[in-house]
């Protein structure tokens, strides 16, 4: 999971009753993330949110999944350059 990219719209997610707390907990961290950072900043890597959770790495994976489950994000895959391997990138959708 390397970078992520969010689509701004409306906070609909917030309402979804499909939706676990757990990850309209963590769409609303990224979108917190990304609306703190400068304004030109798009992108950030996931580990850049580690500080800001408790949760292990298996429940981010989980709530990532169910976001793209529900079509809230959206998952690309991305070789490397260098063929070191497969690089991820997620858009959200609020």
């Amino acid at each position: 999971m390397d970078n992520v990219k969010i689509v701004y719209n409306k906070m609909s997610y917030l309402y979804d009753d499909r939706l676990t707390l757990k990850a309209k907990g963590f769409m609303s961290l990224c979108i917190a993330y990304i609306n703190s950072q400068n304004s030109k900043v798009k992108t950030f890597r996931l580990q850049d949110l580690a500080p800001y959770y408790r949760e292990s790495a298996t429940a981010v994976k989980s709530a990532m999944a169910e976001l793209v489950d529900r079509g809230y994000v959206e998952r690309s895959m991305d070789r490397l350059s260098n063929k070191r391997g497969v690089s991820w990138e997620f858009t959200f959708y609020e």
